[in-house]
């Protein structure tokens, strides 16, 4: 099990390697920031970091990753 430090580290190096931006984003949010335990963070950041996961997706199907995707990369 990794530490909330260690999502986040891997986040960033899936937002740094190369390819399209999407599915940069739903990679970092899939396999790292949806991992994540809030409770390990600090408490200055749990409420901006809660408040990253309310973001939902415009269709009912797509996974959370696809909203924040679309929020972040405007066409």
């Amino acid at each position: 099990m990794s530490t909330a430090w260690e999502q986040l580290e891997g986040a960033a190096l899936s937002l740094a390697r190369s390819g399209p931006i999407k599915e940069r984003l739903a990679d970092a949010y899939r396999n790292h920031l949806a991992l994540v335990n809030a409770n390990e963070l600090p408490a200055a950041l749990r409420a901006e970091f809660h408040a990253c996961h309310g973001m939902r997706p415009s269709s009912a199907t797509a996974p959370p990753s696809r909203g924040c995707c679309a929020r972040l990369c405007p066409r």
